[in-house]
């Protein structure tokens, strides 16, 4: 789960760390557009980056926790 919040490890960059953090939503939302497109509307993508963004609330919990710090640089 830490490896999720800290974005695949890119929150441990001694410098931007958040910055580095966002490069795998670049992938992630190609990915979406590219389903759109192919889906005929943008009702399925939104349904999924809404699950992800459910997903990633108890992740970052777990992160905070663990970190014992309240919005840890460290979690993207």
């Amino acid at each position: 789960m830490l490896w999720l919040a800290t974005g695949f490890g890119l929150g441990y960059f001694p410098v931007a760390s958040g910055t580095a953090g966002t490069l795998p939503g670049i992938p992630l939302a190609w990915v979406l557009y590219r389903f759109a497109e192919g889906m005929g509307g943008w009702l399925w993508p939104s349904l999924i980056a809404l699950l992800l963004v459910a997903a990633a609330v108890p992740v970052c919990g777990f992160a905070e926790r663990h970190f014992k710090r309240k919005d840890d640089g460290r979690i993207v």
